[in-house]
């Protein structure tokens, strides 16, 4: 003779395995990413504003024979994270979405030497010259030099000279701008 029991729990065991596998079905279907078949993209008019544009011309013309100056680089793609490192993808996280405006390179060995980044308009916690404390961090704890200018439409050169100096002369002092 059959209980209540017996009755009962083939229906829980069979509502619990239809829970589970709705619940996997939804999690399937909301984590699943549209096939994208129109790209609703253009090209932008130009990379770089007025004044990234003035100040890459000057860049190029005052360091052209030494270096190759790249334009909005991310800082990921300038630096490696150790392989022995805890908890590495807090670190890779940290730079995810940093960059740097201009990237010097040796023209001969494209070695990153020198990240420059313009402001428009400094803050009073983040001055000229210090930038984005992490941002910072990172490219010194990785050898590359820092340079944060002013963003402006004209640039002395020798001025622009002596600052680039100034940062890169420490690691190549052979450098003749």
């Amino acid at each position: 003779m059959e209980t209540l029991v017996d009755k009962v729990v083939p229906i829980i065991v069979f509502l619990a395995i239809l829970i589970g596998i709705l619940t996997i079905l939804n999690s399937i279907i909301r984590h699943r990413k549209p096939k994208l078949t129109n790209f609703p993209y253009r090209k932008k008019s130009q990379l770089l504003n007025h004044t990234e544009t003035s100040l890459y011309q000057q860049l190029t013309n005052l360091v052209g024979e030494k270096f190759v100056v790249f334009s909005k680089v991310r800082l990921a793609d300038l630096v490696l994270l150790q392989r022995d490192v805890q908890d590495r993808q807090v670190y890779i996280d940290s730079i995810n979405s940093d960059s740097v405006d201009f990237l010097l390179c040796d023209r001969e060995t494209t070695s990153p030497e020198l990240a420059i980044s313009c402001e428009d308009y400094p803050s009073k916690k983040n001055q000229l010259g210090q930038g984005s404390s992490n941002l910072v961090a990172v490219l010194k704890a990785s050898g590359i030099s820092f340079l944060r200018l002013q963003a402006n439409r004209s640039y002395e050169p020798k001025e622009l000279r002596s600052l680039i100096r100034s940062e890169i002369g420490p690691l190549k002092k052979e450098i003749e701008l």
